[in-house]
């Protein structure tokens, strides 16, 4: 078949020609896309809305030996709730770096578009450091990075409290004193904040967790995140 359709999230775009725009979507049939849109950045475009970064679109395009063409689009969600508020467009664009970054062409996901769609809901309305977390902490499970958090990630012993327990990105989770090299400490209540994220959002969501220990359970998240991806989060500076 020469045409498809599909729905996606821009995820990125970028300027090609005089006037076309090139858009990364994460689309709920095809994984990760990259698309060219003819003439996108015309004022008058009929792709100029469709292609803003975040907006949830339902689309046909031709394949191109390549980039495939946006021939067809209907804005489902333009998500524009996040670019009202700086904090939230910080953190749209942090969840949408990590899944341009991470997630490989033409590899189907469905769980995490369904779980991006409902993210950038919950931030389009309130700033929502938790559900950033809980995105990041879930993306990373669905792709087979799950940080080990029940026994020591460099032993497999029990974990002991004795000497402090420490979040080692090298090792795949928290480590006991013994085994840590150069590794920051994680509390008790941060371990148990994301284990937590393993519930569905309407539970997690109603858990009270303390500003300090949330601010812990991101900064260890962010350290195993740069990590995995061997580069600087460039969103986290903005």
């Amino acid at each position: 078949m020469n045409n498809y359709k599909t729905q996606g999230i821009v995820i990125r775009r970028d300027n090609m020609g005089e006037a076309d725009r090139r858009i990364t979507l994460l689309t709920l049939d095809y994984g990760k896309k990259v698309i060219r849109a003819p003439g996108a950045r015309r004022p008058k475009s009929r792709f100029a809305p469709a292609t803003d970064l975040f907006c949830e679109i339902r689309f046909v395009a031709a394949r191109g030996r390549t980039f495939d063409i946006l021939t067809e689009v209907q804005i489902i969600n333009s998500h524009d709730g996040l670019s009202r508020n700086l904090a939230r467009t910080k953190q749209a664009y942090w969840i949408g770096e990590i899944t341009e970054r991470m997630l490989h062409d033409e590899e189907p996901h469905k769980k995490l578009y369904y779980l991006l769609s409902h993210t950038l809901n919950i931030i389009g309305m309130q700033e929502n450091d938790k559900a950033v977390d809980y995105y990041i902490y879930n993306f990373l499970c669905r792709l087979g990075y799950a940080p080990v958090l029940h026994k020591c990630a460099a032993t497999n012993n029990h974990l002991s409290i004795d000497g402090g327990i420490y979040f080692s990105p090298p090792s795949g989770g928290v480590v006991c004193q013994k085994t840590h090299q150069n590794d920051a400490p994680i509390s008790v209540d941060a371990i148990k904040a994301i284990r937590y994220m393993n519930k569905p959002w309407r539970e997690f969501s109603r858990v009270q967790i303390s500003s300090q220990t949330q601010k812990e359970v991101h900064r260890h998240l962010k350290n195993f995140t740069q990590y995995i991806i061997q580069r600087e989060i460039k969103s986290e500076g903005l």
